[in-house]
């Protein structure tokens, strides 16, 4: 995995985890909904190995946490209206 692909990788982790844990205690008394998004084609770059697997685990995780997700892998403009 090329340093470029890692960064963004943990970049989308650590944003998802700060929503999580800034949330957490407004979301305790709400129901809950997040929206799981894995691309690993893109236009201008090459194909991602992973996004779809990990996308799968961290819906996996949310509804463990007793989050209702709507989960999508590779998404493309048309799919997204």
């Amino acid at each position: 995995m090329s340093s470029r692909r890692l960064v963004a990788t943990l970049s989308t982790v650590a944003a998802l985890w700060v929503l999580l844990v800034s949330f957490d205690a407004l979301a305790a008394s709400q129901t809950r909904i997040a929206l799981v998004i894995g691309n690993s084609t893109y236009q201008h770059t090459s194909k991602l190995r992973n996004p779809i697997n990990d996308a799968r685990l961290m819906a996996q995780t949310l509804r463990e946490l007793g989050f209702k997700v709507l989960e999508r892998t590779d998404v493309t403009p048309c799919k997204q209206t």
